[in-house]
């Protein structure tokens, strides 16, 4: 681990809380009876996603950031917050940012399990659901690049690319899952699957549904209103 970072690590959601640069490696000070208390409440109850109130994330963020020495010429601090009422003016109410409440946090550039901060601080990213074989992968990259210098199109003209690539994912599925519906999202892939199900099932109660507490599927009104309503 790089020795310029002081990583909080909150158990199973690791960097869940902003690290902070160690300039020059000087000892970091010793925590208040309540900096320590948070700490370990973040640690008790696995990450800091499950703090319950804006209160305790913040405070739990600020006992973090006191195990290292404070960059004085940090620009998170002072542009997440501008870059927040920014979003606060432009876009929906609805639409969150992760450590909202003390500033944000600036995410230029991401490097293999790393994204890295304006400031240049490495976070080990254990929250995104976007790069599934990590930041900047040479051959992602590469193969992206290629692709959007030959054409942009949807998928109701004809490309060898897709049926060649169908292919090599159809290889690693048993040979009775041989259909795929190619859809936009996770969300859009749980949309659908529920679909099938109730199409197919022969439940008693077709319409109910059982899923993990705090599971994320997205936001869809078709999964949305119905798993409320019942």
């Amino acid at each position: 681990m790089d020795s310029s970072i002081s990583l909080f690590l909150g158990s199973a959601v690791l960097g869940t809380l902003i690290s902070k640069t160690n300039i020059g490696g000087e000892k970091p000070r010793k925590l208040t009876h309540h900096e320590q208390h948070m700490l370990n409440k973040v640690n008790k109850e696995k990450g800091s996603f499950l703090l319950k109130t804006p209160k305790e994330l913040s405070e739990a963020a600020k006992a973090a950031s006191k195990l290292g020495v404070a960059d004085p010429n940090a620009q998170n601090d002072v542009l997440g917050k501008e870059l927040i009422a920014r979003r606060d003016k432009q876009m929906g109410p609805n639409v969150s940012v992760f450590y909202k409440q003390d500033g944000g946090l600036v995410v230029v550039r991401g490097e293999g399990c790393y994204m890295i901060d304006i400031d240049g601080n490495r976070h080990l990213d254990c929250c995104n659901n976007v790069a599934c074989v990590g930041h900047a992968h040479p051959s992602v990259v590469k193969a992206g690049q290629e692709e959007l210098a030959k054409i942009q199109t949807n998928g109701r003209f004809l490309n060898p690319v897709q049926q060649r690539y169908l292919d090599k994912l159809l290889a690693t599925f048993p040979p009775e899952l041989n259909t795929i519906y190619l859809v936009n999202s996770g969300s859009e892939a749980n949309d659908l699957a529920l679909r099938i199900a109730r199409e197919h099932t022969t439940a008693k109660r077709p319409k109910d549904v059982i899923i993990l507490d705090s599971a994320y599927h997205g936001e869809l009104n078709r999964i949305s209103t119905r798993f409320i309503s019942q």
